[in-house]
Formats: C-alpha cells, sequence, structure tokens
C-alpha cells in the first residue's frame, strides 16, 4: 500500500486499460466531476464502470448513461474507493465524483496493489452492487442532500447538542 499527499492535480490517477472494468464508491456524483473522472482515468466506451453513490446530481444521471456506465445507491455511504480490475489496482482517497474534488482540493490518496487487501475491496464492492439498485432517493434534492448529512452524524452527539440547547 502506497500513500500519496498533496494536491490532486500533483499525482496521477492510473488509467484505465482498454475493456476494464472499473468500479467507483464515492459520497456524490455530479455532472462535472463525472466527466472529470472520464478524462483523468481516459475511460471510454470499452470500459465497463459501475458507481455506487449516496448522492447524484440529476445533470450527471444522462452522461453517466451515455457512457454506458451503471449507478447504483448505496445507503449511508462515505467511502471513495475506485477498484481497476484488470491492474488489480484499487486507489482510496478523500475524493468525491466533483470537480472541485478531483482538481483543486488538497487529497489523501492510497493507491492498494497488494492482491489480499485489493480482493478484499473487490469483494465488498461487488456485495454491495448485488444488493443496491438504482434509486430516485440518490438523486440529489433537499431532502437528500439533509438526509445524507443527517446519516454522517453520531446520534449521541447529536443528542448531547440538542440537550445543552
Amino acid at each position: 500500500m502506497r500513500a500519496m499527499f498533496g494536491h490532486s492535480t500533483e499525482f496521477q490517477l492510473p488509467l484505465a486499460k482498454l475493456d476494464e472494468e472499473v468500479d467507483i464508491l464515492s459520497f456524490v456524483v455530479t455532472k462535472a466531476g463525472w466527466e472529470s473522472l472520464q478524462h483523468r482515468l481516459k475511460l471510454s466506451p470499452s470500459n465497463h464502470v459501475r458507481i455506487l453513490t449516496r448522492l447524484i446530481y440529476k445533470a450527471a444521471i444522462d452522461p453517466i448513461k451515455q457512457a454506458q456506465a451503471k449507478w447504483h445507491y448505496l445507503e449511508k455511504n462515505h467511502a471513495k474507493v475506485i477498484l481497476y480490475r484488470k491492474q488489480k489496482v484499487a486507489v482510496l482517497g478523500s475524493f468525491n465524483l466533483t470537480q472541485p474534488s478531483l482538481s483543486s482540493n488538497i487529497e489523501c490518496l492510497y493507491r492498494v496493489n497488494d492482491s489480499d487487501h485489493y480482493n478484499q475491496l473487490a469483494d465488498k464492492f461487488d456485495e454491495y452492487w448485488r444488493t443496491t439498485e438504482k434509486s430516485k432517493a440518490a438523486i440529489v434534492t433537499q431532502e437528500t442532500v439533509g438526509q445524507a448529512i443527517a446519516d454522517t452524524l453520531d446520534d449521541r452527539e447529536v443528542e448531547a447538542t440538542d440537550q445543552e440547547a
């Protein structure tokens, strides 16, 4: 496992190989973020892309469909992982599929290329994919954003704050 720190434009995400399956786990997906990722990974129609996300902007859905990629809703997801199936490499980090996250944010990325850790991540992604589906609950609205934020809060901290007020 190798850690990389710095400005996201200082290092390169691995490029997707021809016909490679690429699996993505991200909290939020925007149209600009999807387009940025397609460019950075050099994704083509030959790549089979699956995205698991907690929130997806409506404007991102058509470009994702046009790229023949698929997305599913994953409740209470906050992880960020890209799995390159042919290369057997995973990149874990603090990125989301948004333009700022993929272009100007300070990022911390870990590249996993040992088979044990990679296989664990790939198996978990496959398990999530099998148990999820497309859902209108993922499409960004005031309600879905509010619920996603609420799901990230520690209930004990919220209760303590309520009692203090």
